[in-house]
């Protein structure tokens, strides 16, 4: 009886070696069919390989696409090789095949079919994210589109919709830059929104991304990129406070090259300190303070217009800070000066510093509030100062 019950152990063992063997070799045998077969005849391989349920069949689909590859002269007179290749993308990214996402990238920049792209953005984000090679590949391409579109030349929006969808999936922080300068970039409503989206599963520190992005990005992404920032649901106030000081002191000590991109920056500069002041941000009063002073000389040289100067001087009156009344008082202080040697002061701006001193609260302002009220000005300003006096006291 035990030499029967050995015997019968051995069968089992050899069954399941030839069992083993036959399997193992199969795959051998639909790469060897691949590799003789015409065109028509490869594609059929493949499926039937997939319908039989071959397994490691990722090689099989590995040599598929180095064929198409190969071959990549004939994609548009033979359509069975692009159909070889879609094939062979969908099955690798149904099954994972990480050995294969190089090649993928490769057939990517050879074939320039949408759904071919499409396919291969979608299978690379699924079979590896960790590729920093493959996600810069992909990061660059991104931007060649954008830099074809301000040629005036149409991308193929289908496959930037695909790419940066791949790109948040992946979520990696170096595509940060490329996703945002795509959603700036006036694309349509659905480029757009994809882009949002995909900025919202980027990994890392936001808050260093965004002044990456502001340090490195061009005038007209600064300004976006602090926009941005501001209703940014993932950035809180402090982390708020921090790009907007970043980009205000910045803004502050570039030297725009044309004169587009110096109103650009003008704007930055208005949107940052009017976020500095809004937010209570902490040790940012002197930055807004040059933003002023630059704004007054911006003003006297007819660079900028009144509102500019306005939005500078309510930006320090919401600093809540003993600089920033002290810095108005001085002004107010010079303008009092001119009104009393007869020059035309401009009421919107004489209100407009009475009521930022009036939100300050500060006695420093005490002495210059009470003699605005003996000049010559109109009845408005001085209730206003009185209004703002009563306030200090």
């Amino acid at each position: 009886m035990k030499k029967i019950l050995v015997s019968i152990y051995f069968l089992i063992l050899i069954h399941f070696f030839i069992i083993s063997e036959e399997s193992e070799n199969l795959i051998d045998i639909f790469k060897s069919n691949f590799e003789k077969a015409s065109p028509s005849v490869k594609y059929e391989v493949l499926q039937d390989a997939v319908k039989m349920g071959v397994e490691e069949i990722g090689p099989l689909f590995y040599d598929s696409i180095v064929y198409v590859i190969n071959n990549a002269n004939k994609l548009e007179s033979e359509p069975v090789l692009r159909k070889i290749g879609q094939y062979a993308v969908t099955q690798i990214h149904r099954i994972k095949y990480t050995p294969a996402k190089d090649l993928l990238w490769k057939l990517f920049l050879i074939d320039n079919n949408t759904q071919t792209r499409v396919n291969v953005l979608i299978a690379i984000a699924e079979i590896d994210a960790n590729s920093g090679e493959i996600i810069n590949n992909i990061n660059k391409w991104l931007d060649s589109q954008n830099n074809i579109t301000l040629t005036g030349k149409k991308p193929d929006i289908g496959v930037i919709i695909a790419c940066l969808q791949a790109l948040g999936k992946i979520g990696d922080p170096s595509s940060f830059y490329s996703i945002f300068n795509t959603m700036i970039m006036n694309y349509s409503t659905i480029v757009t929104v994809t882009a949002e989206q995909a900025l919202d599963l980027i990994n890392g520190d936001l808050s260093e991304l965004y002044m990456k992005l502001i340090m490195e990005g061009t005038f007209s992404i600064r300004k976006a990129a602090i926009e941005k920032s501001r209703t940014q649901n993932r950035l809180n106030d402090a982390e708020k406070c921090k790009i907007a000081h970043f980009t205000l002191n910045i803004s502050l000590y570039s030297s725009p090259a044309n004169q587009n991109d110096k109103e650009i920056s003008r704007e930055t500069r208005s949107i940052a300190a009017d976020i500095l002041s809004n937010k209570s941000c902490p040790d940012t009063s002197q930055l807004v303070i040059k933003h002023f002073n630059l704004a007054i000389f911006e003003m006297d040289r007819g660079i900028i217009s009144k509102s500019y100067l306005l939005s500078a001087i309510e930006a320090l009156g919401n600093m809540r800070t003993h600089d920033a009344a002290k810095r108005l008082t001085l002004y107010l202080e010079t303008i009092n000066s001119f009104t009393e040697n007869g020059r035309v002061y401009d009421e919107q701006i004489v209100l407009a510093v009475l009521n930022s001193l009036k939100k300050l609260k500060d006695r420093v302002a005490e002495r210059a509030l009470i003699y605005t009220k003996y000049l010559d000005y109109s009845k408005i300003i001085k209730k206003a100062a009185i209004d703002a006096l009563q306030n200090v006291q």
